[in-house]
């Protein structure tokens, strides 16, 4: 049997979740760890990936283990070496070769922008002093919801022929000095979320007409929507399985 872990991590300490040569990153510091629990090195793979100095609350990783060790004790093993930048919640079994990824039904992501600046959430929040336009940002907000190609919001340096996403809800809410995105989708394009909240805020500045979203979707150019948000600013929330593996 496979095992499935749920992690969460502050993504300020790390450059993405997925191995890569330059920069520490939560796969790697975790196969690190696995490496020490079972003795010999142990291949892991995620249910999504983020960039680097994004957060996540939850991040389905599933591993085959050497040999057994129960769950409730692996959760343990985990937390007690792990740097404290991640923490593992929980452990269990899965079938042979069952991927995450290939099981996943919707993820949640949250965007915080706040004009309160506050040096302990700094890794958590977007500061912008100027008052948002919140309406204006749910109305242009609401052009992107259902199945689109979203050239438009996607990196230009992105290998994937295939930018045809849906979004099933987008909101935009005020809460105190906080204005928070939280999009559903599918599947997220690189940096596509990013871009969003970036464009959005040049709504919520009244900028421009929040009506302009329609035809920046429409022309699947990245040159038409505005700047990338900063990374610090987005949460990965929340990752719906399908099955009951969740």
């Amino acid at each position: 049997m496979r095992v499935m872990i749920d992690i969460c991590y502050d993504g300020s300490k790390f450059e993405g979740f997925a191995s890569q040569p330059h920069g520490r990153t939560v796969a790697d510091t975790l196969a690190i760890v696995l490496e020490k629990i079972y003795k010999q090195p142990v291949s892991i793979f995620g249910s999504s990936r983020t960039d680097s100095k994004v957060s996540a609350k939850t991040q389905y990783i599933v591993f085959d283990p050497p040999f057994t060790i129960e769950p409730d004790n692996i959760v343990r093993a985990i937390n007690a070496i792990i740097d404290k930048a991640i923490y593992c919640k929980s452990a269990q079994l899965v079938p042979d070769r069952y991927m995450p990824r290939h099981d996943v039904e919707y993820k949640t992501y949250k965007y915080t922008i706040t004009r309160e600046y506050r040096p302990m959430y700094r890794h958590l929040e977007y500061f912008i002093r100027h008052q948002l336009n919140v309406e204006a940002m749910q109305t242009a907000a609401n052009y992107l919801v259902g199945t689109h190609d979203f050239s438009s919001f996607c990196s230009a340096n992105t290998d994937v022929t295939d930018k045809v996403r849906t979004i099933f809800d987008l909101s935009v809410e005020q809460d105190d000095n906080q204005v928070v995105l939280t999009i559903s989708g599918d599947g997220f394009l690189y940096n596509m979320v990013r871009i969003i909240a970036g464009t959005l805020i040049v709504f919520g500045l009244e900028k421009e007409n929040p009506d302009l979203m329609q035809e920046i979707l429409a022309s699947k150019d990245r040159a038409a929507a505005y700047s990338t948000a900063p990374a610090h600013g987005l949460m990965l929330e929340y990752i719906k399985l399908k099955g009951s593996h969740e």
